[in-house]
Order: structure tokens, then C-alpha cells, then sequence
């Protein structure tokens, strides 16, 4: 007889967000570019829906235009732990309940050790045998491999939670930009549109971390 238990479908059990303080508008930053971008990129800018970004760095229009020196405000895994720390609160659980722990992003503060190792480090409460995986550089995605893998996680062990924390700091890693940059229809060569392409990445993306907690119950 096959013994194997249908695969769960996991329920969030709480969430947080938590954002670094230092926070730049859209107009903030085009007035700090210094007419960098040709009139055309400003109003293609200005309206790509995203008002505002939060930023690790406290002095990030300086880095990515005046090739400042970066001055970290918040590290991606301190606020990793603090969106935990809230998601857990929230759940009102012992942290002893949680049965694996998820590492989840695409903007490591550095390769190796981990997200999921910070955490532990900064999460004394945590229990020292608990599970735990890495998942990165999946983007968007990642979503749908954390909740598959608490799925299978769940099926197993329905009984416990599972912690999943996510943090993308993405400013850090964004180009600095020290020449001119125009609208992609003023444009005419891939190299000058991959330089497009750069300034908007530095414009648009912010850094954020949320934490998930998964259950077998909703």
C-alpha cells in the first residue's frame, strides 16, 4: 500500500516588511543626476508607477552620481532579521516551533556565508538544529520555490512552522552613472541603450526584506 501523504498546501501563518529608513523620491533623484538624462528619460522615468525607494546606503544619489563612497545605514541581514523577529511576533509562536528556515535572495550583502547563516548568527532563539536551505539568484520566482519547498517540508513535518525570509538590497549593486543618458528611441547603438538600461536599473529598484511564516493550518 502507498504510504506516501499527499502533498499540503501551505498557509501563511504571519508577514512583515520591513524597509532601511534612508528613502529617495523619484524626483529626488532625477534633480540629483544633474541633467544626466535627456528630457525624454525624465518623463519616462518619472512615470514608471515606482514613487519612491528605500536604500541600505545612506548616502546612495551620492554614490550612483558623485562616486561617493558607500555609507551602509543597515545591513540586508539585519533587516532580514528584524522582518523575522516581527513575523514571528506576529505569529505569537515559539520560535522553537519553526521547523526549517529559508534563506531567500537575489542581492547577497556577499557570497558566502549566507543569508540563512546571518540569520542564525543574529536569531539566538532560533534552536541550532533547525533545518534550514539557501535559495538565490531566482528573482521573482524565488516565491515559487520557497512555497514549494515548504510544501514538501510541511508534508513531512505538519506539526512545525516554517520561517521564510526574504532580502533583495539591490542599490548597492547598482552602476554608478557619470555620463549622459538619453530615451531608447534617441538611441541608436546597443551600447548606448545597454547604458539606458543601467540608469533605469538605478533608478527604479530599492531594497526591502519580508518574512513569511508557513504553517499546515491556516
Amino acid at each position: 500500500m502507498n504510504q506516501t501523504p499527499s502533498p499540503i498546501a501551505p498557509a501563511i501563518h504571519a508577514i512583515s516588511a520591513q524597509l532601511p529608513a534612508p528613502c529617495w523620491t523619484t524626483q529626488e533623484l532625477l534633480e540629483a543626476s544633474e541633467n544626466r538624462f535627456s528630457d525624454k528619460l525624465q518623463g519616462m522615468l518619472a512615470r514608471l508607477g515606482v514613487n519612491s525607494r528605500h536604500s541600505v546606503l545612506a548616502n546612495y544619489p551620492d554614490v550612483i552620481f558623485k562616486g561617493a563612497e558607500p555609507e551602509l545605514a543597515i545591513s540586508g541581514s539585519v533587516l532580514a532579521t528584524q522582518a523575522a523577529r516581527e513575523a514571528i511576533e506576529k505569529a505569537g509562536i515559539d520560535p522553537g516551533e519553526i521547523g526549517l528556515v529559508l534563506g531567500v535572495t537575489s542581492s547577497p550583502s556577499r557570497l558566502l556565508p549566507s543569508l540563512v547563516c546571518d540569520l542564525f548568527v543574529h536569531m539566538p532563539e532560533l534552536r541550532r538544529d533547525t533545518a534550514n536551505l539557501s535559495i538565490e539568484y531566482m528573482g521573482c520566482s524565488a516565491i515559487a520555490k520557497a512555497v514549494d519547498t515548504a510544501r514538501w517540508f510541511l508534508t513531512c513535518q505538519p506539526d512545525k512552522y516554517v520561517l521564510a525570509v526574504f532580502m533583495d538590497a539591490i542599490t548597492p549593486l547598482s552602476p554608478p552613472l557619470h555620463e549622459t543618458y538619453a530615451h531608447f528611441s534617441e538611441l541608436s547603438s546597443p551600447e548606448e541603450r545597454q547604458q539606458t538600461v543601467n540608469a533605469m536599473h538605478s533608478i527604479l529598484f530599492g531594497d526591502a526584506s519580508v518574512a513569511m511564516l508557513l504553517s499546515s493550518h491556516a
